[in-house]
């Protein structure tokens, strides 16, 4: 999580996420010149190496590719946030979004982090 919040409003902005037992979901809009498939190989990369000193492991961490789409609108926009902060409650992780600690809809992230300003995001994101 911290190198999301490293780049953040520098490489994109970071909209909503959450860490799933076995996914991610990210809702994320590059900035300028950078490339969705950039940010996240380096997101891939530094948690894959950060997870293997963790654990002494040399297994493979992330899937090959990751799976996106792009906002359409307002409408989707919103429906695409409640998704990724409900993932947790849909999962039967929590009752509700706010008591899953690694979310953007965790209190502890409410007063900013993850939920960056501007406009819609170019494309949400699963891993």
């Amino acid at each position: 999580m911290e190198h999301w919040f490293a780049r953040e409003a520098i490489d994109y902005h970071l909209h909503a996420w959450v860490i799933m037992p076995n996914h991610v979901h990210v809702v994320v809009a590059p900035i300028g010149e950078n490339s969705l498939s950039r940010i996240i190989g380096a997101w891939k990369s530094i948690t894959a190496r950060r997870i293997r000193k963790a654990i002494s492991g040399e297994s493979s961490i992330w899937q090959a590719d990751y799976w996106d789409r792009f906002i359409r609108d307002e409408e989707h926009y919103r429906q695409t946030i409640e998704y990724v902060r409900s993932n947790p409650v849909i999962a039967r992780l929590v009752r509700v979004a706010e008591d899953w600690p690694w979310s953007s809809a965790s209190e502890r992230h409410a007063a900013g982090g993850g939920r960056a300003p501007g406009g819609l995001p170019a494309s949400s994101h699963d891993a």
